[in-house]
């Protein structure tokens, strides 16, 4: 077997080789190549620095990386990781790292993360062999609106415009939902401002087509009361099944509202992280 960078490999064998490798994961995942390769995308996947282990041309386990400017840090976002079934228990992904790390520090990269559900044990404790340590725990919410919304939607904003006032905000993102993502599909992602009797509360951000909320915010983020009114307006937009994910635990009052108007926190992650 040998490790070699993705950038010659198809989009479509990689994702035939993830649909394999997750085929017994808890959380179904999509199919379509259309999806993958917008994922890919907005995840600001680099090729270059995302390797896989070939056994004899087939890829059999892959680590998937996106890399962006996050805090200030130059980081190796780990999108996904994969190993087919009978090709487990050989240390594939310790290897892939082993392989990956000089490359990344070629590449002036400082830190690597990932995210990981709390309950795969066996997952974590590979990271934590690498040297990974958990750093955040990530809530997942979901919520199904039987009716359709009692309002329109409110006001739309710009990019520019959220990012003019909450561009600090923006640490408490996961990957996925952070700015970094919208500049690079914006046409995809819709923005709007919350109010609420001539008040203004914050906004939020929505991707229509997969019916995810990306981003909720307010002004006043120790504001009980506003994380409640702006959860509200957000219901009030929103018919049939949206998730919401990766919420920080430590933001209290933002988990509360959700949890109070009705959205399940159906499974939890950890953000886990290493420095090199």
């Amino acid at each position: 077997m040998e490790i070699r960078s993705l950038i010659h490999t198809s989009v479509e064998d990689i994702v035939d080789c993830l649909l394999d490798a997750f085929s017994t994961y808890e959380i179904a995942m999509p199919t379509d190549i259309d999806y993958w390769k917008r994922r890919f995308r907005v995840a600001r996947i680099d090729f270059n620095l995302s390797f896989g282990m070939f056994d004899q041309q087939k890829l059999v386990g892959f680590i998937i990386i996106g890399v962006d400017d996050i805090g200030g840090q130059k980081t190796a976002f780990n999108s996904g990781t994969g190993v087919r079934s009978p090709f487990r228990g050989q240390k594939i992904v310790d290897q892939l790292y082993e392989h990956a790390i000089p490359e990344f520090k070629k590449a002036a990269i400082s830190r690597c993360t990932l995210e990981v559900l709390v309950n795969n044990e066996r997952a974590i404790h590979v990271y934590k062999r690498i040297g990974f340590e958990i750093t955040k725990t990530l809530h997942c919410f979901k919520r199904t609106a039987e009716s359709f919304p009692v309002h329109s939607l409110p006001p739309p904003l710009t990019l520019k415009e959220v990012l003019s006032t909450f561009a600090n905000r923006q640490a408490y993102y996961s990957w996925d939902n952070c700015a970094g993502a919208f500049l690079l599909d914006e046409s995809g992602f819709a923005f709007h401002s919350l109010e609420e009797n001539g008040r203004k509360l914050g906004y939020f951000v929505l991707y229509p087509a997969h019916k995810y909320v990306n981003q909720l915010e307010v002004i006043n983020q120790d504001d009980a009361e506003a994380w409640s009114l702006a959860v509200e307006s957000l219901n009030n937009c929103l018919a049939g099944l949206w998730k919401l994910n990766n919420i920080d635990s430590r933001r209290i009052k933002y988990v509360n509202a959700l949890i109070d108007a009705g959205w399940d926190n159906y499974i939890d992650q950890y953000e886990m992280a290493m420095h090199i």
